[in-house]
C-alpha cells in the first residue's frame, strides 16, 4: 500500500517525530483496522521509485510536496497479531 498526503508544516513536523517504537492504523471502508509499525522514516528523492516495490507486504507513506526535490517516507510493515 502506497499513500501520498499532501505536505504541510504539521504534517512534516509528525513525520520527523515519528519512531520505530511507533504504529500507523489503516481503518478500511469494510470496517477492518491494518496496525502497522513504523520501520524507517527518511527523505528520498522523488526520482526514486524502489520505495515502491517491496515484494513483502508493507506500508509507504509519501509526504507530497511539488516544489521540493526530496520527499519525507514513512516505511511501515504490517504487526503481528498479538
Amino acid at each position: 500500500r502506497v499513500i501520498a498526503i499532501p505536505w504541510s508544516n504539521q504534517s512534516e513536523a509528525v513525520v520527523q517525530s515519528l519512531t520505530t517504537q511507533d504504529e500507523i492504523s489503516i481503518f478500511m471502508n469494510n470496517n477492518d483496522i491494518v496496525v502497522y509499525q513504523v520501520e524507517e522514516i527518511l527523505q528520498i528523492s522523488r526520482e526514486n521509485v524502489r520505495i515502491l516495490s517491496d515484494t513483502e507486504p508493507s506500508l509507504v507513506v509519501i509526504l507530497f510536496r511539488e516544489d521540493d526535490q526530496d520527499r519525507w517516507t514513512i516505511i511501515a510493515k504490517p504487526k503481528p497479531v498479538e
